[in-house]
């Protein structure tokens, strides 16, 4: 059969009130272990673009002062204060300022406001005699206040005028202390930032010699501009796949057949196609030149609701090789994997939100210390409890698909369907669930590799089904559905047997 044939028969229907197989159902079992073998080595090649030609994530810039040493290292903003002595911020009589240049822009995405001491001693507490892995103080308390403005002809505006607390933990052998978290901006506001900080209780750290009595350091962290642009262009070639892909599938499948004669696969292919590109993110563009924080957040809810649709239509497939189709009600076969996504969903959802509308009010909110733990790792802690659910949930399906299969009470096709879903499915659960934990305890991506990898993990998943679930020129036979429902019922006689 030529190529045109092919084509010709894939895109023409002679009746489209029967129901066509998926490719998967007629492709030989090399040409399915072809395609994951292309995939494999895209996926491969991603991981090494992202090693080898992606730019760095982050960009830093710090400024160092060391009044003993009367120094300033400060490459990229400077000093604004006239510190000779640096007892008065550790005594909170006056506080040391730092500006940044006229030189952030959306392209930065996001501030993040680090402060260093120095300890003068490897082993010490500061609350007890005992000896320890250095030294901490878990209520180190400091006054802040944070400026903003646009334009060197603009009056500074206020953002942050507060007092925080925060833990000071100094590892024995490192010579700087953990940072301290001073604040932090998921949407840059202004080009140009000043921080004035001052200390409120670190009087028994400066006469004590615990601290290097005249060091302060101060580091600034945001988005790369390369990385960003480069995030960027990879975005919108993911979606100027997926798209025509989406529209393509959609096409294919209402030119074969009606809807209600597309298998469940199909139906819920095309809705993953479409979370897809949203995952992609089409209006990315807007997060540096929207001058809104609202759009970075869209993106969130984007990452989320495609991951959220991804577990449900793997809950789907996996218990549908199981369970006839005219078994599948809405109650007792949709809904509860409904439910059970949805919980997720608006728990990440809903706990963003209030994050990010905290961070608008308070730089300095999403920071803080909620129970001994940072609000991330809060919601880290809940999301891992679901996802053990979600797994037990899929397992228990896996479990069934296994035992069937092995007992012969499965259709033909479903066993061979078995086959490809059970090992793509162990893939992208392992992958995700290594995901969430990455972006709920770091927060963002450490590399561009890692980046690139996950998009394209994803996008691969989606692609390779939606070639498997193509539907072909082949119908579904009575005799097939006959032979599939005969199945069924040997599963049910057997179950009752056994009671």
């Amino acid at each position: 059969m030529s190529l045109r044939e092919i084509i010709v028969r894939l895109c023409k229907s002679e009746d489209r009130s029967r129901t066509y197989k998926p490719l998967i159902d007629i492709l030989p079992w090399w040409a399915v272990l072809i395609l994951f073998i292309i995939a494999t080595i895209l996926f491969i090649i991603a991981i090494l673009v992202g090693v080898f030609a992606g730019p760095a994530v982050l960009h830093f810039s710090s400024i160092e002062v060391d009044t003993n040493n009367h120094t300033v290292t400060a490459p990229y903003w400077g000093l604004v204060s006239d510190i000779k002595d640096m007892r008065s911020v550790f005594y909170g009589q006056e506080q040391i300022y730092v500006e940044t240049p006229e030189n952030y822009t959306a392209l930065n995405q996001e501030i993040t406001f680090n402060c260093y001491l120095k300890s003068n001693v490897s082993i010490q507490t500061v609350q007890s005699s005992q000896n320890a892995f250095g030294f901490q103080k878990l209520d180190l308390a400091f006054y802040l206040q944070l400026f903003g403005r646009n334009s060197y002809s603009e009056e500074w505006t206020r953002i942050v005028n507060g007092t925080y607390t925060r833990s000071l933990i100094c590892t024995e052998g490192s010579e700087k202390c953990v940072a301290i978290a001073l604040f932090y901006e998921s949407h840059i506001r202004y080009t140009n930032y000043r921080i004035g900080l001052s200390f409120l209780n670190a009087k028994e750290l400066y006469d004590n010699g615990l601290i290097n009595s005249g060091y302060i350091g101060f580091e600034m962290e945001s988005y790369n501009y390369a990385y960003a642009n480069w995030e960027l262009g990879w975005r919108y070639s993911m979606i100027c796949i997926t798209a025509p892909l989406t529209v393509a599938f959609i096409i294919a499948n209402i030119v074969r057949s009606y809807f209600v004669n597309w298998t469940t696969e199909q139906k819920w292919i095309g809705l993953l196609l479409c979370f897809l590109t949203l995952y992609n993110n089409p209006i990315f563009a807007l997060i540096f030149t929207g001058g809104n924080w609202a759009f970075s957040f869209i993106n969130i809810i984007f990452i989320v609701s495609f991951l959220c649709v991804l577990m449900f239509t793997v809950l789907v497939f996996t218990h549908s090789l199981v369970v006839a189709q005219k078994d599948r009600s809405f109650l007792w076969f949709y809904l509860p994997k409904i439910v059970l996504v949805s919980i997720l969903f608006v728990f990440v959802i809903t706990t963003f939100t209030y994050v990010r509308l905290q961070e608008q009010e308070d730089p300095g909110y999403s920071l803080n210390i909620v129970q001994g733990l940072t609000s991330y790792q809060t919601l880290g802690i809940i999301v891992v409890l679901l996802m053990i659910l979600y797994i037990f949930v899929l397992v228990y399906y896996l479990m069934r698909v296994i035992e069937k299969h092995r007992m012969n009470l499965l259709p033909k096709r479903n066993a061979w369907r078995s086959k490809v879903i059970w090992f793509l499915t162990t893939i992208m659960v392992i992958g995700t669930i290594v995901e969430i934990f990455l972006y709920v305890f770091s927060k963002d991506w450490n590399s561009a590799a890692q980046f690139l990898s996950y998009f394209m993990f994803y996008s691969l998943y989606v692609w390779l089904f939606t070639i498997l679930y193509w539907p072909s020129w082949v119908a579904l036979q009575e005799s097939e559905i006959i032979e599939e429902t005969t199945t069924y019922e040997k599963e049910d006689d057997y179950f009752d047997d056994m009671e």
